[in-house]
């Protein structure tokens, strides 16, 4: 029994001095490797902690670059097992208490990358990342983010495992994004998302919710509902989160202004229109492009108000109609109906609106095309 409790300190007292020899070998190879990474900044560690057997954590660690970004990380633990290294496979990559903050005001966020020189890679690979307590303020040239996270990824699934992020805002150009939040487990069938205020342009939608789940790669956003020009919007999307990002919508329209959505697409230049509209919306794409878009609506009860502003418009019609011209213009100046259906579709990256409305005057039918739609 004693030769037991005489072996297990020594070995205690050599692992000891092992570790006290080998850690700042660790801490001059780490700050070395980060050095690599983010080229000319000034990189420190304050100390490491060394488990042989399965675990190496760096604390306090500061990378900051002067007029450019700072970020601090509390701990950075490794963790792995001896059969994991022999198949050069790290178990988990944590990073806990991390602030990224960057001051880039007269440049894009995308000329950051000048000065980050990814790591070569391959050596190990990485099962899984967790990131907790993550605060993140961006200010550049092309976008403005105020935002806290938190997640877990199956690297080498290239998946979610949960999510939980807090936007107090985000703005890139003609959008801006106020108060959101989305949690997500994949152990839970539904979670859900909220986003106070969205802005594109003039266009605006407010009290966007509903539940969501994890599918693979992408997200399915189920059963949410937001408000728009005076109507609501429901539906779901899938997102599949690839290099292209892929997409499908199916919304449904309740009561949706006509006029406020012609003026903040800079539509009323060509036509003038009032009143409602309710219908469905199917949409599929890859990035910018739409490989399906297909709609049906119908004007609500009370009609509305038509006039068309756009000569050449009216010019085409006049010719495709046998019509005379003046005859036309009259005809579609303050033209009041009280029924209609609109039909959307797609041709190549033309969209077609095709217009049949009913009124006292008569009946009216249009097709408009809105040409290279993005």
């Amino acid at each position: 029994m004693k030769k037991a409790i005489l072996l297990l300190a020594v070995v205690s007292i050599l692992t000891c001095a092992v570790v006290f020899a080998v850690k700042p070998l660790i801490l001059t190879a780490a700050q070395k490797q980060l050095h690599a990474v983010f080229m000319d900044a000034a990189v420190s560690i304050k100390d490491c902690r060394f488990d042989p057997l399965r675990r190496l954590s760096f604390l306090d660690v500061v990378i900051k670059m002067d007029k450019v970004y700072g970020v601090t990380i509390g701990e950075i633990s490794i963790n792995y097992d001896p059969s994991s290294i022999v198949k050069k496979s790290i178990q988990e990559v944590i990073l806990k208490d991390v602030d990224i903050n960057i001051d880039y005001p007269q440049k894009s966020i995308l000329a950051l990358g000048q000065y980050v020189k990814p790591g070569s890679g391959g050596m190990f690979s990485v099962k899984q990342l967790s990131l907790s307590n993550l605060n993140l303020n961006i200010l550049s040239k092309d976008l403005t983010l105020d935002a806290k996270a938190s997640a877990e990824l199956k690297v080498a699934e290239k998946s979610l495992k949960s999510v939980s992020l807090d936007i107090d805002s985000l703005e890139s150009g003609k959008f801006l994004l106020k108060g959101g939040d989305l949690k997500i487990n994949e152990r839970l069938v539904l979670n859900t998302f909220h986003v106070q205020d969205i802005k594109y342009d003039k266009a605006r939608i407010t009290g966007l919710k509903g539940t969501v789940r994890l599918k693979g790669r992408g997200l399915v956003v189920e059963a949410f509902s937001m408000q728009a020009y005076g109507g609501q919007i429901t539906g779901d999307v899938t997102l599949a989160v690839n290099e292209v990002p892929e997409y499908s919508a199916h919304l449904k329209f309740v009561d949706l202004g006509i006029e406020g959505f012609l003026r903040d697409f800079k539509l009323d230049e060509r036509f003038q229109m009032t009143g409602g509209v309710n219908g469905t919306l199917v949409i599929d794409g890859k990035g910018t492009d739409l490989d399906i878009l297909s709609g049906d609506f119908s004007m609500a009860k009370a009609g509305g108000m038509l006039t068309i502003k756009d000569t050449r418009m009216m010019e085409n019609l006049a010719q495709s109609s046998n019509q005379p011209l003046d005859i036309l213009v009259e005809s579609f100046r303050q033209y009041h109906y009280n029924s209609g259906t609109v039909a959307l579709s797609l041709d190549e990256n033309n969209i077609i609106l095709d217009l049949a409305l009913d009124g006292e005057a008569g009946k009216r039918n249009l097709n408009i095309t809105l040409h290279d739609f993005k």
